[in-house]
């Protein structure tokens, strides 16, 4: 994420960023040269007009065919006789097969945590 913060709150926002645990750097300025300049250390690596990043190249006019997929025929599996609960186990047990819901309950969806109100959860 980029944000724009006036010359004068900068200190200011990095201290709020440290408080709440959320990494910012101070990137740079703007300036009205009409130039990005990019430097490492004191080395410009680059130096472009701003004109051409927002028009230097023509937008693509890209042409899309829909493509119907081949009819394919299920597959024949021979049929097992007997109880399948443990072949069925032993399949939800694989990691591309098993339920991802402990990721999903783990996942920072609030960002840092840092939110109020939590989400409401609905069960079926």
């Amino acid at each position: 994420m980029t944000v724009a913060v006036p010359p004068g709150q900068v200190e200011t926002f990095l201290t709020m960023a440290q408080e709440w645990n959320v990494e910012a750097t101070d990137l740079g300025e703007f300036t009205d040269s009409g130039f990005l300049i990019v430097k490492y250390g004191t080395t410009t690596v680059a130096n472009l007009e701003m004109r051409f990043l927002h028009e230097g190249l023509p937008p693509m006019h890209l042409v899309a065919r829909w493509k119907p997929p081949a009819v394919m025929q299920p597959a024949q599996f021979p049929a097992k006789a007997g109880d399948l609960t443990q072949d069925l186990l032993g399949l939800l047990k694989r990691l591309n097969i098993c339920s991802k819901e402990y990721v999903v309950r783990q996942y920072d969806h609030e960002v840092q945590g840092g939110s109020v109100v939590k989400t409401a959860v609905r069960r079926a």
